[in-house]
């Protein structure tokens, strides 16, 4: 147990152990001598160069430098054998090597997707960088919410309590906690409603993104616990240029389901050593129509402002500011008791960047951050008849984070040591106004986060060493977890009297990948995580946040989950496609679930009951995913996917609630007149669920296809124009995860909209 006065007087511990890492990984004592340049590696559609790629030829091996170096010496290779994350496995020929002498250059293609870990890769846009007009979408701009463009992915579904906003990712059936979402490697937010109506992946302003990582499973130690899955977004880079230069892009769009109107924005201006770039984006809608023909209640109005500022101090030092701030206004939810009347949220963070050459200490980046976020949620908009209570939550959260991460360069192989600090704090009540029946005009408040925090600090290392054909990667992190309650209510303390708590986080991940003849490449990953529980976990007092109406009541003496996964991956590249094939098996001890407490009343008298957090002993996860990818005659490809995830409660003998169903997608694309013409055609077949909980009233959906067409033209050279449909068919449908409406009996499931068209624009105002 940790008392409120133990956790301050640890605070300095934090700092100095802080401080000492940054001493520890002085770069002046690390800093070696230059190697010399061989083959430089380049990306094929912007020019830019490609570090971190592993080489290895004959015996000679090692990892291309910032600047896309390998130091492997021409002439003495018969073949080069190439991998990295984002563009995959190449092997080179002595007699393409040859051909290199004279250039020194190999221009290499991003993949999306591809296996050197169990990763998606997603690119929301490029389209600040030449040559990218093919490979974005228009929408991806445009999105207003993260969590609706990561189900692009048919292994990832979102949770949905609104037609509209606030989706909450869900990976391999992994949710919540289970999931860490960074931004540029550090910065994260936490949800101030106690519903996630304002989950972190809606707080991204995905107009500043490039791309985001989806890493699968507990194996991103780098950047957290992860114990189901990491999201991590990455922003666009900066772009210096020798003279004083501008540049901007403005995207709109419609959808005529909804009267959806999205815009976005983006100004940029660089020189040799500043490089900034302001960006902006408003969305707005109504109600939408299901394939039913019903009216759905989404109306909702959200902007996203931002700045992002480089500068280059010199060829060494680098410094990033960058400030968002994020509103949204009067987001109706059909499937929770309250609407989202307001939220306000800023997020910041401040960048230091050392690059060094050679062996030794090779980059060198530390940052800071802050997230804060204001909500507030009524139920003033709802159509109550009789109106017997008004009720309202206005709450806030704060998330403070810190990070530094060495790079280092040993004899060919790769390091990244590091250590981080992240505080997580809730504060805020619910004000109960009753307008009818014997407590008529009577005003009670309940606390709902009791003023919680959550401190975790941690100390990680990731090592890649080449050894022959096979590429080995290990990763490890040990954290400490501090939780802590300023205001606990006396009804809390009577339940737990003492409900400060320790806890100390070992996690380790091992992967092996190797690429043999003929196009074939596995990879096996092993991983045990652990992660303790959040603030709604532990602290949440008396409110319906779970999947079923039942208030919900925090448990501060839950133990960490505990997550043991075996991933294998197998890719096959062959002219002109690929196939790709991953499983995954988990064993997860003292899984948090809940339990019903029947000797325990809810706050709200028409709640059927009570339940509170509580380990179960073992559960069970297992799925699969594939995809092919094949090009095809007259400048077409295919692309086919689809995931299956099934979930056990070994406890209870029965399946885990909110697993989605099997998924597939088959999509067929094409590119003509030098790609300014690009159609695609996309069918989405989802499969039945019924393996639903019984012990959470769980209700089963039935399978749904759905048809999706578009068309983009680049009409001018700084204009392009996107149109189509979405549900062509107008199939009523409801996704597995969407939670029920309120008010309605039999309780149904929130209806996704039905046809919808839509049309975007995009201008390019200049590189």
């Amino acid at each position: 147990m940790t008392t409120s006065s133990t956790v301050a007087g640890l605070r300095p511990l934090y700092m100095a152990i802080l401080a000492l890492a940054l001493l520890w990984v002085t770069p002046n004592s690390l800093l070696a001598q230059d190697a010399p340049s061989a083959i430089i590696l380049q990306d094929a559609d912007t020019g830019l160069p490609i570090p971190f790629a592993h080489f290895a030829c004959d015996h000679h091996q090692g990892i291309s430098d910032e600047e896309g170096r390998c130091l492997c010496p021409k002439g003495q290779c018969t073949n080069l054998r190439l991998s990295h994350l984002e563009y995959g496995q190449w092997i080179l020929s002595e007699t393409e090597l040859r051909q290199l002498e004279n250039t020194g250059a190999l221009t290499w293609k991003r993949q999306a997707g591809i296996i050197l870990q169990p990763v998606t890769v997603l690119a929301l846009r490029q389209g600040n960088r030449p040559q990218s007009h093919q490979q974005f979408d228009d929408q991806d701009w445009l999105a207003h919410d993260a969590g609706d463009v990561l189900t692009q992915s048919p292994g990832i579904a979102v949770i949905r309590k609104a037609g509209q906003y606030g989706f909450d990712p869900v990976v391999r059936g992994f949710k919540y906690d289970q999931l860490n979402m960074v931004i540029d490697g550090a910065q994260s937010c936490v949800a101030a409603c106690p519903n996630r109506m304002d989950p972190p992946a809606s707080q991204v302003s995905l107009n500043q993104m490039e791309k985001v990582e989806v890493i699968k499973g507990p194996h991103a130690l780098r950047y957290g616990s992860g114990l189901g899955g990491t999201l991590l977004f990455t922003s666009a880079g900066p772009r210096y240029s020798d003279q004083t230069t501008a540049r901007g892009r403005l995207s709109t769009g419609y959808e005529s389901n909804g009267d959806l109107v999205r815009t976005e924005g983006l100004f940029g201006l660089s020189g040799r050593h500043v490089a900034v770039d302001l960006n902006g984006s408003w969305s707005q809608g109504g109600d939408y129509v299901d394939g039913e023909g019903q009216t759905i209640s989404s109306g909702f109005n959200r902007g996203s402002f931002g700045a992002n500022a480089h500068l280059r101090v010199n060829d060494v030092h680098t410094l990033q500011v960058n400030a968002t701030r994020n509103i949204a206004r009067d987001v109706e939810f059909a499937s929770l008791g309250m609407d989202l009347r307001k939220d306000d949220t800023w997020m910041t963070n401040l960048r230091h960047e050392w690059q060094g050459q050679g062996e030794g200490l090779h980059r060198w980046s530390t940052i800071v951050s802050g997230s804060f976020v204001d909500h507030l949620m009524d139920n003033l908009l709802k159509p109550l008849d009789p109106r017997m209570m008004n009720m309202s939550t206005a709450a806030k959260t704060t998330t403070y984070g810190a990070r530094t991460e060495a790079t280092f360069l040993l004899g060919g192989q790769l390091l990244y040591a590091g250590v981080d600090f992240r505080q997580e704090e809730a504060e805020g009540d619910r004000v109960r106004e009753f307008l009818m029946g014997p407590m008529m005009g009577k005003v009670v408040t309940d606390p709902v986060w009791q003023e919680s925090r959550i401190t975790n600090t941690g100390v990680f290392a990731e090592y890649h060493h080449q050894l022959g054909q096979y590429q080995l990667i290990a990763a490890g992190r040990l954290g400490l977890n501090l939780a802590e309650l300023q205001s606990p209510s006396a009804t809390f303390l009577e339940e737990y009297p003492e409900p400060d708590s320790r806890q100390v986080n070992p996690a380790v991940s091992l992967g092996a990948i190797r690429q043999w003849q003929g196009g074939w490449t596995t990879s096996v990953w092993l991983a045990r995580s652990q992660r303790s529980p959040g603030l709604i976990e532990r602290f949440i007092h008396y409110l319906p946040v779970g999947l079923d109406p039942f208030e919900m009541l925090g448990n501060p003496d839950l133990k960490p989950e505990i997550n043991q996964q075996l991933d294998l991956n197998v890719q096959y590249d062959h002219a002109g496609g690929r196939v790709q094939m991953a499983v995954f098996g988990s064993l997860l001890a003292d899984f948090i679930s809940g339990q019903k407490r029947p000797d325990l009343s809810p706050r709200i008298p028409t709640a059927p009951g009570v339940r509170q957090f509580v380990n179960l002993s073992e559960v069970m996860m297992v799925g699969a995913e594939a995809t092919w990818i094949q090009s095809w005659p007259a400048s077409l490809q295919s692309e086919i996917m689809v995931a299956w995830v099934y979930g056990e409660d070994r406890d209870r003998d029965q399946p885990l609630p909110e697993i989605p169903p099997l998924d597939g997608r088959i999509s067929l694309s094409g590119t003509y007149w030098n790609g300014r013409i690009s159609p695609r055609v996309t069918w989405r077949q989802v499969l039945d669920q019924d393996r639903v909980s019984s012990e959470f009233g769980e209700q089963t959906t039935n399978g749904f296809g759905l048809l999706d067409v578009q068309v983009s033209v680049q009409v001018l050279p700084t204009l392009r124009i996107s149109c189509g449909a979405q549900n062509l068919l107008d199939a009523a449908y409801s996704e597995h995860l969407s939670r029920a409406m309120t008010g309605i009996q039999p309780a149904t499931r929130l209806l996704a909209p039905g046809r919808s068209f839509f049309i975007t624009a995009s201008f390019d105002l200049g590189k």
